[in-house]
């Protein structure tokens, strides 16, 4: 049975490698600004790593979609600074595919700032859980083979690789 995303009042605190502490929630209309804020500082390479080429107005585009989700079958979560909780630095995002909605794709984007401290790979394990819970049996995702950190967390958390097809491999996560 499929259930909805469980995360409109989930709240977790995690430790990143470095010490540093931050809150993963769900991402709220008024995240908005901050999101964009956010996905202003992403660096042309990581737009072209997470999106396979560079989209115009970014930040737009993207935080409208990452408030705007259909929180009966897809989420979303933000990592915020516990020093300052506006402050977005990471997101995380699963949406069920219509014609199978036993299984979810994901994206997943840290500050360009803030990567290599292990925030993408704890909001990669929240959204695992929420996912599971929320009845998905598989998540899977498209990264370009240049994107040995999100490969290898992958990886680490137990996803499946292929080859797709120009320099793309699928992940996928039987939950």
């Amino acid at each position: 049975m499929l259930n909805p995303p469980v995360s409109s009042r989930r709240q977790n605190e995690v430790a990143v490698q470095d010490g540093t502490h931050f809150f993963i929630r769900s991402a709220r209309a008024e995240d908005e600004p901050a999101l964009r804020s956010m996905l202003r500082h992403t660096s042309e390479e990581d737009i072209h790593l997470r999106c396979f080429s560079i989209v115009k107005d970014f930040s737009v585009v993207m935080a409208k979609r990452f408030v705007s989700y259909d929180t009966g079958t897809d989420a979303a979560l933000v990592a915020l600074s516990k020093t300052d909780p506006n402050e977005i630095y990471g997101v995380a995002y699963f949406v069920r595919m219509a014609k199978n909605p036993n299984t979810a794709a994901f994206d997943v984007l840290v500050r360009c700032d803030f990567q290599g401290h292990g925030l993408g790979y704890e909001l990669m394990k929240e959204m695992l859980q929420l996912a599971r819970g929320s009845g998905i049996r598989f998540l899977e995702g498209y990264i370009l083979y240049e994107n040995l950190t999100m490969l290898q967390i992958a990886s680490e958390l137990g996803f499946r690789t292929r080859d797709a097809a120009y320099g793309v491999v699928h992940v996928t996560a039987a939950l």
